[in-house]
Order: structure tokens, then C-alpha cells, then sequence
């Protein structure tokens, strides 16, 4: 079986650096425009962590999601 994890091979700063993160519980939206501009998809999310290199979210459902 393989690892179906991907890594960038471009270096950047911005995955090579650490960022304090900060735990929170904030509710949010999660947004996804389908190819061609076919349409949105939103789900509610709750936001987990945030930093300055990025977020952490969960949500309840990924179904019709790219």
C-alpha cells in the first residue's frame, strides 16, 4: 500500500518555517467553487487551529466536495 500523502519538491519558506499555532473553537464556512466555475459548494466547519502558515478545520461531512 502506498503513502498517499503528497509533499511539495518546490522549496518555500512557508513549509520549511514553524508558526506559533493557536488553539480555538470558532465556527466557519467551507467554500468550493466545481470546475469551469460550475458552482459552490459550502459546508459549516469548526476551526481547530490557525497560524500564520495556515488552519486546521473539521467538518462534518466532505460529501459533494472536490
Amino acid at each position: 500500500m502506498q503513502n498517499s500523502t503528497m509533499y511539495s519538491v518546490v522549496s518555500s519558506k512557508l513549509y520549511e518555517q514553524r508558526f506559533e499555532r493557536f488553539k480555538i473553537g470558532q465556527a466557519g464556512t467551507l467554500m468550493a467553487v466545481r470546475p469551469a466555475l460550475g458552482g459552490v459548494s459550502t459546508r459549516t466547519c469548526k476551526m481547530t487551529e490557525i497560524s500564520r502558515g495556515g488552519a486546521s478545520f473539521v467538518a462534518n461531512t466532505t460529501i459533494g466536495l472536490p
